[in-house]
């Protein structure tokens, strides 16, 4: 099902990270006459040269014909910016739906598609349905599988002072292999979790100050980064209050494949945003999440150690934890266990690769080995090592909404902490209680968040 697309004018463009408000009021117009059926409406949100090519009357057979298949459109969940169209995830009573839509520069509607979803396949599994639990537990996975784009997908428990794993899917579409627990993915930023125990353990180690002025370790050509006499520290990058964007100005500016984005952002291109960088806050006194804020804690601590992120994070964490599939790079044999990721439409996507944002989203790991972190976070680590995640989940800062340690957030029930992530083609979502002894990781191979899923799959671990 697809309407006649002329793009003849210049289209607002805007980054794969963000949503237009513009171009969100006008998906929210289309969507609203769609429902009312008012076809002779939305006529009049085209663009005159959309007009031309798509008469009055096709509009009207289209509507109808796509509200008698489809029923009510329910939602509208934005995927990404497309060949100058912005993709959604529409949910319909009885389906789900790719809408594009774009916009000229006068705000008109220049564009509007609906075409199926890659659908889900029906997944694998080698949960063995043996309990209630992993009955449930199933059921949640395939209601889940049911409404969003579900490739492969690895979830970890610790429950009772027990472990247990749970594969979906497919580590590639069509290949027929199910994920085990040492299948790779990309988990986003659960990395900033490990920046902040890095930045703990070096804290504790003297070699940096949590509350030292970040500038203390950074070139002298780069201007004090402060705001209102408040200077930027440390702590302020881990626990995101430091007032810094959250990506760099000059990210699209270095040369990164688009579907690479992070590539060629090295620590020349990092520096020369901060030489001009405006912070949006006081140091300190407003939560906002910043990418950027904590990569540049991954590129200090790296300068300060001597040691490349990927060194910096064996000596101190996966060495220690034996965490042996955990990595920043990845060897040829490794990209073996690597499963291939899938965009939020099923389409295939490259991997991302970092350089002096590492610290942001860069670690590739397994369940097997996030067990091995989230225990660990549940007092199961070397005392060095322990003392230092102690440090990382303790409050440095709230205000209404949000409680945060360093690098982790606190749940609403101020019980245990959770960090999600994402990439092109990867969702993840790790959370740990300390009180119930209790952990839970996912990690998928498409880039559909999976946040809804882990609450739901929390609460089991409750009983």
């Amino acid at each position: 099902m697809r309407l006649l697309i002329l793009i003849s004018c210049g289209l607002i463009g805007f980054t794969a990270q963000s949503q237009p408000v513009a171009i969100k009021s006008l998906t929210q117009q289309v969507q609203r006459l769609y429902n009312a059926q008012q076809a002779d409406s939305l006529y009049l949100l085209m663009s005159s040269a959309f007009r031309q090519q798509v008469p009055r009357a096709a509009l009207r057979q289209f509507i109808a014909s796509s509200y008698t298949q489809l029923g009510r459109w329910q939602r509208s969940d934005y995927v990404r910016q497309h060949d100058g169209f912005s993709e959604y995830r529409g949910i319909f009573d009885r389906d789900t739906m790719l809408v594009s839509i774009a916009a000229d520069t006068g705000g008109k509607l220049a564009g509007f598609s609906l075409s199926p979803m890659i659908a889900s396949k029906q997944l694998t599994t080698d949960n063995r349905l043996r309990s209630p639990f992993d009955r449930t537990l199933d059921s949640l996975v395939r209601i889940h599988a049911r409404q969003h784009l579900t490739i492969g997908m690895s979830i970890g428990l610790v429950r009772h002072d027990s472990l247990f794993v749970y594969n979906y899917g497919e580590t590639s579409r069509t290949n027929g292999q199910l994920p085990t627990d040492s299948t790779r993915y990309e988990i986003g930023s659960i990395s900033k979790t490990f920046t902040a125990t890095l930045l703990a353990a070096m804290v504790r180690q003297k070699q940096v100050g949590l509350d030292d002025p970040i500038n203390r370790y950074l070139p002298g050509f780069i201007p004090i980064l402060q705001r209102d006499g408040a200077v930027v520290t440390m702590r302020m990058l881990a626990n995101h209050t430091s007032g810094l964007p959250r990506l760099p100005r000059n990210l699209d500016n270095v040369g990164s494949p688009p579907d690479n984005p992070y590539q060629a952002y090295d620590n020349k291109a990092l520096f020369a945003c901060l030489k001009t960088v405006s912070l949006a806050s006081k140091p300190g006194t407003t939560y906002q999440y910043s990418n950027l804020g904590a990569g540049l804690l991954g590129t200090i601590l790296s300068r300060v150690a001597g040691k490349s992120y990927d060194q910096l994070l064996s000596s101190i964490i996966t060495g220690p934890l034996a965490m042996t599939q955990t990595t920043l790079t990845l060897r040829q044999v490794d990209r073996l266990q690597l499963a291939q990721g899938y965009d939020e439409t099923g389409q295939s996507t490259a991997n991302w690769d970092f350089q002096a944002l590492a610290g942001a989203g860069g670690i590739r790991s397994t369940v097997h080995d996030l067990l091995i972190y989230l225990r660990a976070e549940l007092g199961n680590s070397p005392a060095d090592l322990g003392t230092a995640i102690h440090m990382t989940q303790q409050i440095t800062f709230q205000d209404k909404q949000t409680r945060v340690g360093l690098g982790w957030h606190q749940t609403a029930a101020k019980t245990g902490w959770w960090h999600n992530g994402g990439t092109g083609g990867y969702a993840s979502f790790a959370r740990f209680d300390p009180t119930a002894q209790t952990a839970l990781v996912i990690l998928s191979n498409t880039a559909v968040s999976v946040d809804e899923l882990a609450l739901a799959i929390s609460r089991l671990l409750v009983y």
